[in-house]
């Protein structure tokens, strides 16, 4: 306990970054201050109007009149000011000493323009700048150099809406996804891929690697719930959903997800089987019950399928529900 409060005090004091924000601008906000202390190490960006970046991102190509960009990093300061006609002055310092324009000017300004799109600055336009270029690969990259959790879904929103993303494609996102901190996030866009994309050997992993880690039971089945909607799913999704349904915790959530399983077509002889050898674990001898009587209603009726079924009718500790379980196989 001691050491979580040591740690929890260590990270307000040394590490510290907020936001400052008024106004609307083109992402919502007209003045911007955002500052960032980590120990001995201070940067502030403050920015006012309208900002658009030129398309190598070094530089602005215009503020709206009368903004403004204000950055600092520990002695270095930045400021690039719009006057009345949208013309950009520069002025940049180290240590109060003015710096006269140069290689190094330009190195800092470019610095201050990367700390800006890291926190939001013209991000509709750097999306459309890197996947007009088509480099979709550069666009799903750059969710590693973001810095704020909303523009985060704003890029992945702008990927899943293209019509082009490849099974490596959806792979790779997969392993963004998976960095997330937000679980609704994952499963929001664990939604997003075409079921189809899924089943494909190469996607299937890494988007089950996601699903599976969610940490409540509620959102491992809403990801997996979605999968079944689909009637037709290869045989390693049905092994890898069942697969996630017997670890999930409650009773009830397990017999959901077996019988959605149950409406598959071309379900495996063994898959059967598999399907079956979960009903023993359930508690109820009545949920035990209800299950098996579903399961043997739609279940091939070999002497393999038929022999695990009994057996597992077996583990039915009350009678009366022994009966009725026994009951829905004699019909056949």
């Amino acid at each position: 306990m001691k050491l979580t409060f040591f740690l929890i005090a260590f990270s307000l004091v040394f590490v510290r970054a907020y936001f400052s924000l008024h106004g609307h601008d083109n992402k919502g906000k007209d003045n911007v201050t955002i500052t960032i202390e980590n120990g001995d190490d201070y940067e502030q960006i403050k920015y006012a109007g309208k900002i658009a970046l030129a398309d190598d991102e070094t530089t602005f190509k215009s503020i709206s009149p009368g903004g403004y960009v204000k950055f600092r990093k520990n002695t270095i300061k930045l400021a690039a000011e719009s006057n009345i006609t949208g013309e950009i002055k520069y002025t940049l310092y180290d240590d109060d000493q003015l710096l006269l324009p140069g290689d190094n000017s330009k190195r800092i300004i470019a610095s201050a323009i990367k700390e800006m799109i890291a926190y939001g600055s013209d991000a509709q336009g750097r999306m459309e700048r890197l996947y007009l270029k088509g480099v979709k690969t550069a666009l799903i990259n750059e969710i590693n150099n973001i810095k704020d959790a909303g523009l985060v879904n704003m890029y992945m929103d702008r990927i899943f809406k293209s019509d082009t993303l490849s099974a490596s494609d959806y792979s790779f996102i997969a392993e963004k996804i998976k960095s997330l901190n937000s679980d609704i996030d994952k499963l929001r866009f664990l939604k997003m891929y075409p079921i189809q994309s899924i089943q494909n050997p190469s996607v299937i992993q890494s988007w089950f690697d996601v699903a599976k880690r969610l940490n409540a039971d509620i959102d491992k089945m809403n990801a997996l719930t979605y999968l079944t909607e689909s009637d037709s799913l290869s045989s390693e999704c049905f092994d890898r959903i069942l697969d996630i349904s017997v670890h999930l915790n409650a009773d009830i959530d397990k017999i959901n997800m077996y019988q959605k399983l149950l409406n598959q077509k071309n379900i495996s002889e063994q898959q059967w089987i598999s399907l079956i050898n979960q009903a023993p674990n359930i508690t109820a001898d009545v949920d035990k019950s209800n299950l098996l009587t579903a399961i043997a209603k739609q279940m091939p009726k070999t002497e393999s399928i038929k022999s695990a079924w009994l057996k597992a009718a077996r583990t039915i500790n009350n009678n009366a529900d022994y009966g009725n379980t026994l009951r829905a196989i004699e019909q056949f």
